[in-house]
């Protein structure tokens, strides 16, 4: 991994986006060193995680309320 931060995938949750020729985008649970799980967006090339973004908490409850906020008829 790019850091050499030990992660351990919980679940796979599912893919975002698998564009032609492209690394997918997926949506899993992932435990990162020590902390607890959270939810985890980003791309993984041959089973390592790339760069995205790790959500715990408060953080998925405020991106859940920002995203019906701005997409009502999605949620």
């Amino acid at each position: 991994m790019e850091n050499n931060k030990s992660y351990k995938l919980v679940r796979h949750l599912g893919i975002l986006a698998a564009p032609m020729g492209e690394v997918a985008k997926t949506v899993s649970i992932v435990r990162w060193g020590d902390l607890e799980p959270s939810l985890d967006i980003r791309k993984w090339e041959n089973g390592e995680p790339k760069k995205g973004i790790s959500l715990r908490g408060d953080e998925i409850r405020t991106l859940c309320h920002i995203l019906k906020g701005e997409y009502p008829d999605y949620f």
